[in-house]
């Protein structure tokens, strides 16, 4: 092979191994967006299956919201783990879980609250009687 030869064949191997470089980082730089949880919940005792399919529906919307969706479902980033799509994953299954535990749902580990909490005590604790005086 001539050295002209020699050079056009480096030049285009040099374009080609860049160009798929690139290419790969692009593609790696686009992370899929989760749409579903990977957690299990059910709904708590005597409450309808329609309800729970509502609270189901609200909580992947407000979990979406929470990793940052956006209309395409794709997020631009680094390769940091908080945008990986496990961690992305991850952080939708915490929105999820808050969002249908709060509902009154049962989340794996944690026993749906029974009743809501009653009001916080006063501030301020009533003065004891003061006492009485003894007879002269």
């Amino acid at each position: 092979m001539s050295k002209i030869g020699s050079e056009r064949f480096h030049n285009i191997k040099l374009r080609t191994t860049a160009t798929a470089l690139i290419g790969a980082a692009l593609l790696g730089a686009c992370v899929e967006l989760p749409n579903a949880p990977t957690v299990a919940v059910m709904p708590s005792p005597y409450k309808p299956f329609e309800v729970f399919q509502g609270d189901d529906q609200i909580c992947r919307g407000f979990a979406y919201q929470q990793i940052g969706g956006g209309p395409k479902g794709t997020t631009n980033s680094s390769y940091d783990d908080r945008y990986s799509y496990y961690g992305l994953q991850y952080q939708y299954n915490i929105a999820y879980q808050q969002c249908m535990y709060s509902r009154g749902n049962q989340i794996s580990g944690f026993s749906a609250p029974t009743s809501p909490p009653g009001p916080p005590p006063s501030a301020t604790a009533p003065m004891p009687a003061p006492a009485p005086t003894p007879a002269k």
